[in-house]
């Protein structure tokens, strides 16, 4: 996972009209929400390319998202390069999903300590500008695949699995202490068996061809979107202006759509559920 961001800069004349699904959309980039533009505008639906992010819209303005993941971000990259654009964007309701590359990634390996610290602040500063936290579990690991990709000795004492676990018990005391709800991304992935078969919802050899083990698959995303969608219904959860903060699961690695709030990426279908 490589850590990197590029914002697109638009300005309103290369801003155009088009249809999603028979509804008008709205997309922007950071650049535009970083300045608090109001003046929402229609532009085109095609996603916007690798490493950069964007927010879509219903004509309607029910509900605007941003998705504001980068690939590669550990918990500490949250807290200084999401956290920024999500105090800009004003959301009242901020989306996390982040622990995958502290558990995983040998190069951003995090201490539980470091995690829970990390995390903590994340809550505080999005509660700070008076929006609603989602937490989200980071899904299991096919830890061979990992292997493949990172030194085992890069781990310690304790494995990618078990690292992978330390982030969700932490995650679930954060949510009682705090009062949250959480999406238990963790035992949606694992209920569906076999990590490494053809149904995982983790991307591998076998259903995508792929020694990837870590990002879901669009099957994944989808039933990642209808949890969160399904959470925000039952608690009533305002859903008006919502950031999506993360890593590559949040970007929506290897998924039409990657990096904007369009296509297979949880935010892109989560968009259509909330409609």
């Amino acid at each position: 996972m490589v850590l990197g961001v590029c914002c697109l800069s638009v300005s309103a004349d290369h801003i155009a009209q088009t249809q999603k699904n028979g509804r008008q959309v709205q997309i922007m980039a950071n650049s535009e929400l970083s300045k608090g533009n109001s003046d929402l505008r229609s532009a085109t639906s095609k996603h916007f390319a690798q490493g950069e992010t964007g927010a879509l819209a219903s004509e309607s303005r029910k509900t605007l998202l941003a998705n504001f993941g980068i690939p590669g971000a550990s918990s500490t990259n949250v807290l200084r390069l999401e956290i920024s654009k999500a105090e800009a964007f004003n959301p009242d309701l901020s989306i996390v999903l982040v622990g995958t590359n502290d558990a995983l990634n040998s190069s951003k390996l995090s201490s539980p300590e470091q995690y829970e610290q990390n995390m903590r602040q994340i809550i505080q500063a999005l509660q700070a500008i008076g929006s609603k936290v989602l937490l989200i579990t980071p899904p299991p690991c096919i830890e061979e695949l990992v292997l493949m990709r990172h030194k085992k000795t890069a781990y310690g004492d304790t494995p990618p699995q078990e690292r992978i676990l330390a982030c969700h018990r932490i995650l679930g005391d954060l949510a009682r202490e705090f009062q949250l709800q959480l999406v238990d991304f963790h035992q949606i992935v694992t209920e569906r068996g076999d990590l490494a078969g053809e149904k995982s919802l983790l991307r591998n050899p076998v259903n995508e061809k792929s020694a990837d083990g870590v990002h879901p698959t669009a099957e994944g995303y989808r039933l990642l979107a209808q949890a969160i969608a399904d959470m925000i219904k039952q608690h009533k959860l305002p859903h008006r202006r919502i950031a999506c903060l993360g890593d590559s699961i949040t970007y929506g690695a290897h998924m039409t759509g990657a990096g904007s709030v369009a296509g297979d990426t949880y935010p892109g279908q989560l968009a259509g559920m909330l409609e």
